[in-house]
């Protein structure tokens, strides 16, 4: 992370005190199903102004063993599967 990045987690709250000595804004941030903030989201992916933090990228004829990573608890960021 860059000072002045902002850390926006959807888990658990950030620690304050990490984020600060870090020189970043960090903040927890969790949604309802609402298809016009989803849009919203969206958008931002596109615009390149989200960066979610990918652990792993499988094929979706792996989905079993990407579930099983998701499973072992191990896993920082998100497991993301892809079509084609």
């Amino acid at each position: 992370m860059n000072k002045g990045d902002r850390l926006i987690s959807t888990l658990t709250e950030p620690s304050q005190d990490r984020a600060k000595s870090l020189g970043v804004t960090a903040m927890r941030y969790t949604v309802e199903p609402d298809g016009e903030e989803l849009a919203k989201i969206g958008k931002l992916a596109e615009n390149d102004k989200l960066k979610p933090h990918i652990q792993a990228t499988f094929p979706l004829e792996q989905a079993a063993q990407a579930l099983s990573t998701v499973e072992h608890g191990h896993t920082v960021g998100k497991v993301v599967l892809t079509c084609g």
